[in-house]
């Protein structure tokens, strides 16, 4: 065995959620634990959730018959996957995410513009 073939073997699993679901549940309860068996079915769950909704986005999206994804299709594809009370918390949580993404980007944005004037004030 060489050493690609080493490095291929020895490649760890991608866990897509795994990071995410222990930070959640330590922002909810500094005290409650997961096991690493519970993790691994949670992470799965929330592997074919986002499959089944980016798969209706896709599809709503064909429908459409538009070459790129817009918010309402991601809406209404949660709307069309998950029930009730579900797809609207999801909705609100998902606009507030976006919400606080894009005030920090400006925030970003703002600071480096603040920091290049000063530059070329301390330059001239």
């Amino acid at each position: 065995m060489d050493i690609t073939q080493k490095a291929i073997a020895k490649k760890k699993k991608v866990r897509f959620f795994d990071v995410y679901i222990s930070k959640v549940l330590k922002q909810n309860s500094d005290s409650n634990g997961i096991t690493g068996n519970a993790k691994q079915q949670l992470n799965s769950t929330l592997c074919i959730i986002s499959k089944l909704i980016s798969t209706q986005v896709i599809n709503l999206t064909e429908i459409a018959k538009k070459k790129t994804i817009s918010e309402k299709e991601v809406m209404n594809a949660l709307r069309i996957v998950l029930p009730g009370q579900l797809a609207v918390n999801a909705s609100v949580e998902g606009q507030n995410a976006v919400n606080t993404f894009v005030s920090n980007e400006k925030n970003k944005a703002l600071l480096g513009k603040r920091r290049l004037g000063l530059f070329f004030h301390l330059l001239f």
